[in-house]
């Protein structure tokens, strides 16, 4: 995330700028009607009505997801075609490494459902509620995640294996940090590459206000000839 903080950043302080040249600056000027002036006076504006339509789409998206379950919603993200893979590491990761935790310390499956039902956590109530509807229903733990479509296959099949060589705890743990490692290197990558599209507009910006400002001078001068 650290990859992340620059641009942004930098983002932030060049909407400052051409809100600042926008208010004092540009008036000054006399500045005209040209492309570079235009797009700096109504920038602003646009960069706080997206941040603005941002805000309303994540009030509403919460607000409706709140009257669903969250096994629900989350089966719903896991479909979306850009964010699927990042939700699904996510969980398997947090579910794997909870899990592996209390096994290896010795609980019971049993009383690691009864647990999970207790919790604050809607997804992770939820998903104990789920697992003890399978598990009375006489399927086995890898059965009953592997019908959450929540969850990577992988992780069935490293309950399975775990459960074969006894050493279900410490498999799950080892299964976590590997998601946790993919999970991570996948934030860096999309980070990488949007870093550089944030450079890109920043310097575009950047031109532009140097247009804005220099354009009306030189048109000043030109007439003055």
């Amino acid at each position: 995330m650290e990859v992340a903080t620059y641009p942004i950043l930098l983002l932030i302080f060049l909407v400052g700028i051409m809100w600042g040249l926008k208010n004092y600056l540009l008036p000054q000027l006399n500045s005209g009607s040209n492309f570079a002036t235009l797009l700096i006076n109504h920038l602003p504006l646009v960069f706080f009505s997206f941040g603005a339509f941002i805000f309303l789409l994540t009030a509403l998206s919460v607000t409706l997801f709140k009257r669903k379950s969250a096994i629900m919603n989350f089966t719903f993200l896991v479909k979306l075609p850009l964010v699927h893979s990042f939700i699904r590491l996510y969980l398997t990761a947090y579910f794997a490494r909870e899990w592996g935790n209390l096994i290896a310390q010795g609980v019971e499956l049993r009383q690691i459902i009864n647990l999970m039902k207790k919790q604050k956590s809607r997804i992770f109530s939820e998903v104990g509620k789920n697992l003890d509807l399978e598990l009375n229903a006489g399927r086995s733990f890898e059965q009953a995640v592997s019908k959450l479509a929540l969850f990577l296959p992988e992780l069935s099949l490293m309950i399975e294996y775990g459960a074969i060589k006894d050493k279900l705890g410490l498999e799950l743990s080892l299964y976590a940090d590997e998601c946790w490692e993919q999970f991570f290197t996948k934030i860096d990558r999309l980070m990488q590459l949007i870093q550089p599209l944030v450079f890109i507009f920043v310097a575009l910006m950047i031109i532009l206000l140097y247009a804005a400002m220099l354009l009306p001078i030189y048109s000043n001068m030109g007439s003055g000839i």
